[in-house]
């Protein structure tokens, strides 16, 4: 949504008064009638209107890219820690966090080989790190679980000449080298408030020493009026040079950055890109069926035909919370499900927290209901003779006669008898019958 200051700007400053409830959908202008300023404001926020009107009908939600703009998750980044030295050395750059991306790197004695993909500067007291991929391991050897790493407290040679040294002395607690979780949401033009709205490649690390990041990742929205003091463009240019003398109209600038939920301030316009579970997108915001009649008539035609239903098994488990030991997960495996016609995707395991029980409650003489589970009716019962089979939960014999005699076909085990009118429930369990035999068959049971 525009933010309100952005539309009291519009209102108080440009006159830009347009209201929907007003019904005028076109600005006719007459000869002799001076031009005004609201009118051609106006004029724009119809046309805005009628847009966003429109691409919401056809199920267009804030955030859903129209050109380019994937949506990129990666957990099995490469992480290399610097030495504070080295983290001076880089913020000392021209550009500090470009500078180095794409440079490769050596590592002395070994002449492992790195390229740097992403820079993260020294923050308090987290150290300057590279995020890398390995393209030469100079026929070094590595551990089993986490293949060919830079050696601590070694120094690294840039192709630019640039010398960094890795971080030593951190032990397990603070490795040097390791896993991260970065994203990545490409060039693209990203529908908002009835704008397509461009925004270059921005990458974000969700977690720097950690593959199993879990929040929302999306779009921090900024909206400015830029004026001719803030961008000498906005001067007239239709000649040789600018004329400063000649400032043009002002400009509504809308400004996408790729950010954490977790880091967004009361107040700020936070857009939602998807949903990242353990380093894994889970899911990313797409079109809905909108109010135009044919996605609601193919929504509809999907929920009359078939129902609510998943293309394939969608699994529900359970595990335990590494977070609290009050909790543990639901998960929900992937898979692509409808419900009320739409379709809803996981690409990744979904994990759902709910709290454990922890209270209690103390019930005296209440009355509890017991179920035994199956049954059948007996006409006549021995309780002498089977009241000990059920405390042991000994077999007893089944006979295809009434009498108790023939032949025995089976064997079960009573787990509790219960009066029914004038005869008896029999619970059984465990019953096997032998070959050639079915339960059906069975007129009476004994010892």
């Amino acid at each position: 949504m525009t933010t309100q200051l952005i539309k009291d700007t519009f209102a108080n400053t440009y006159k830009d008064d347009y209201r929907d409830s007003d019904n005028y959908y076109k600005i006719l202008f007459n000869n002799a009638r001076s031009l005004q300023q609201r009118e051609l404001n106006q004029m724009q926020s119809i046309l805005n209107n009628d847009i966003q009107t429109g691409n919401q009908g056809l199920g267009y939600k804030n955030g859903i890219p129209a050109v380019g703009g994937k949506l990129t998750v990666n957990n099995e980044v490469n992480f290399i820690k610097l030495t504070a030295a080295s983290g001076t050395t880089i913020a000392a750059l021209t550009n500090p966090t470009t500078d180095l991306v794409g440079i490769v790197f050596t590592e002395a004695d070994t002449g492992v080989k790195i390229r740097v993909d992403r820079v993260d500067l020294a923050t308090g007291s987290t150290k300057a790190t590279l995020f890398v991929t390995y393209v030469d391991n100079n026929n070094a050897t590595g551990l089993a679980d986490t293949g060919v790493t830079i050696t601590d407290g070694k120094t690294l040679t840039g192709t630019d000449g640039t010398s960094l040294v890795s971080f030593s002395g951190g032990g397990t607690s603070d490795p040097t080298t390791g896993k991260a979780t970065l994203a990545t949401v490409n060039t693209g033009k990203f529908y908002m408030d009835g704008h397509f709205v461009f925004a270059e490649e921005q990458s974000l690390t969700l977690s720097q020493y950690t593959n199993s990041f879990t929040g929302t990742i999306g779009f921090k929205v900024v909206e400015t009026v830029v004026t001719s003091s803030d961008d000498n463009n906005l001067f007239d240019n239709s000649g040789a040079t600018l004329n400063t003398a000649s400032p043009g109209a002002d400009r509504h600038k809308i400004i996408l950055t790729f950010i954490d939920k977790a880091d967004i301030s009361a107040g700020d316009y936070f857009v939602s890109l998807g949903y990242v579970d353990n380093g894994k997108i889970v899911h990313e915001v797409t079109a809905s069926s909108g109010t135009s009649p044919l996605g609601q008539g193919l929504a509809n035609l999907v929920r009359t035909n078939s129902g609510d239903f998943s293309e394939g098994p969608m699994l529900v488990d359970f595990e335990t919370n590494l977070d609290s030991a009050d909790a543990y997960n639901i998960t929900i495996n992937p898979g692509k499900a409808y419900i009320d016609g739409e379709a809803y995707v996981a690409n990744s395991i979904r994990r759902v927290p709910f709290k454990k029980p922890r209270t209690t409650a103390t019930e005296n003489n209440a009355t509890v209901p017991v179920s035994f589970g199956n049954y059948v009716i007996a006409t006549n019962f021995n309780s002498k003779t089977l009241t000990d089979k059920i405390s042991t939960l000994a077999t007893i014999t089944l006979k295809n006669a009434v009498t108790g005699g023939s032949t025995t076909i089976g064997t079960a085990r009573i787990r509790g008898v219960e009066p029914f009118g004038a005869k008896y429930k029999v619970y059984l369990f465990d019953i096997q019958m032998a070959v050639g035999y079915s339960f059906g068959q069975t007129k009476s049971a004994g010892v």
